[in-house]
């Protein structure tokens, strides 16, 4: 669960940071709303930004979700673009974070990067990381079951 600040000019600070006294997080808790990941994505993906560099990053991130398949690798579903992440199979291979700063990158340095990884909805990505998901490897997967 994340939290969405109803009206971003009066954020002071990140709850997820969880810093300072318990009062001051419980006063900023009061101007959000607590959504799952999925509904945080779409909350800001209604807000869309302009300018081309955004333009641009956009197009390869919809051209990354074709090329990953264009639904989640966890739960199957096809959603949002801006709901979907890249999760590293094996974070020491990680060249940089796609999802952050990658889609500025050569689309061939996008490619050998999306390799090392796989498509999940943001859902999926934070029960992963929090271990409540696991997922395998499909050529892993395809050797256990040969075995």
């Amino acid at each position: 669960m994340e939290f969405h600040h109803r009206d971003a000019r009066t954020k002071e600070f990140g709850i997820g940071n969880m810093n300072g006294s318990w009062l001051r997080l419980l006063a900023e808790a009061e101007k959000c709303d607590l959504l799952c990941a999925n509904c945080h994505r779409r909350r800001h993906a209604s807000g869309t930004r302009s300018g081309s560099a955004r333009i641009l990053a956009l197009a390869k991130k919809e051209r990354a979700i074709e090329h990953m398949g264009g639904a989640c690798f966890g739960c199957g579903r096809v959603v949002l673009s801006s709901m979907f992440e890249f999760h590293h199979w094996d974070a020491s291979e990680k060249s940089f974070g796609i999802s952050r700063d990658g889609m500025a990158r050569p689309w061939d340095l996008i490619l050998a990067e999306l390799a090392k990884c796989v498509m999940l909805c943001a859902n999926c990505h934070r029960e992963v990381h929090a271990g409540v998901r696991s997922i395998a490897r499909p050529e892993l997967a395809d050797e256990a079951n040969a075995a």
